[in-house]
């Protein structure tokens, strides 16, 4: 097999070829028909319906998660940036300074939660606005290929 060809250490000397073959070659043997037989009814699902109210509740579905999922991505940077810009704990002496070491501080003195303060406020906005903004996103582009 070709993984066991290439290993970690082949990096400088061959650059990324091997490692992008190896991804290729691993990639398309997931997607035989016959090594993924229950990836089928997801596939369904996600591809377009001719029905277009699931049309609708697909594309929802899915700008929803996205909205989610980047929340929960960006709101470590968010934390850091409220800490960074807010009132410094201490008057004259400057506590976060960049956003790593802001969220680093906030992890070793707060805990890990501590950077996930606000989330659920932030969903509850940004998950049904990412799923409105990809509705319209979709229809209006739609609408527009369709008349112009």
């Amino acid at each position: 097999m070709l993984w066991k060809q290439v290993r970690y250490f082949d990096l400088p000397r061959y650059g990324l070829g091997p490692w992008i073959r190896l991804l290729a070659n691993q990639t398309e043997m997931l997607t035989q028909d016959e090594m993924v037989p229950d990836v089928r009814p997801m596939a369904n699902f996600l591809m377009n319906s001719r029905d277009p109210t699931l049309e609708f509740m697909r594309k929802f579905a899915i700008g929803l998660t996205s909205g989610t999922i980047s929340s929960c991505v960006n709101i470590p940077f968010d934390v850091a940036k409220s800490r960074i810009q807010g009132p410094q704990p201490v008057p004259g002496e400057i506590k976060y300074r960049t956003c790593f070491q802001s969220m680093g501080l906030v992890y070793r003195e707060e805990g890990y939660l501590a950077l996930y303060k606000g989330l659920v406020p932030k969903i509850m906005r940004l998950g049904p606005g990412g799923a409105v903004m990809l509705l319209v996103y979709e229809y209006v582009s739609g609408w527009l290929q369709e008349n112009w």
